[in-house]
């Protein structure tokens, strides 16, 4: 999507001096506020991507829509009645994929 943002964590095996698997990690609903800054569900996720870099993996840990760091509208559809998203050819879905 044009001007959509997404923010996320890469975490580094130490001393990484060749190619290595990598994962990328799309969190689940775990959203950290605090006073009212959105610091994004990668947050709560990130012991995860700290866990696979130190067993040897490259991790990028993404935001979700709607409940990250840059906050969007996911559940538009039916939460705030905009049923004309589907007619526009988005989908919450489909931005995440």
């Amino acid at each position: 999507m044009p001007g959509l943002y997404v923010t996320g964590n890469l975490y580094l095996p130490k001393d990484l001096q060749d190619p290595a698997p990598t994962i990328l990690y799309v969190c689940g609903h775990g959203p950290v506020k605090i006073n009212n800054i959105s610091y994004g569900n990668k947050v709560h996720y990130q012991h995860h991507g700290a866990w696979f870099a130190r067993n040897g993996y490259v991790c990028l840990v993404i935001d979700t829509l709607q409940l990250g760091e840059i906050e969007g509208i996911h559940h538009g559809t039916y939460n705030h009645n905009m049923w004309w998203w589907n007619s526009r050819g988005y989908s919450s879905s489909g931005v995440e994929v």
